[in-house]
């Protein structure tokens, strides 16, 4: 049962709604209308790994951090040899 976000065409109201199954009609709250248009959760992204990485080294690039993200984490890597 996830819970989705929608706007209204009609009013602009942006809510929330639990959805238990897709043949439920989803009505606005504020004003009842029926155009409501689905709207991209907000902890999911359109962006590939390699594409977020890339973006995470221009913007530490551009605020002047001297270091790129690393491609993979290896643990052997960063083991305490002690």
């Amino acid at each position: 049962m996830p819970l989705q976000k929608y706007q209204c065409a009609v009013c602009k109201k942006v809510f929330e709604k639990l959805i238990r199954m897709n043949t439920v009609k989803i009505e606005c709250p504020k004003c009842s209308g029926i155009q409501v248009k689905k709207l991209m959760p907000s902890n999911s992204s359109p962006f590939s790994e390699m594409e977020k990485r890339s973006a995470l080294n221009k913007i530490a690039k551009t605020k002047g951090i001297g270091r790129d993200v690393e491609r993979t984490w290896d643990p052997k890597k960063h083991q305490d040899h002690s």
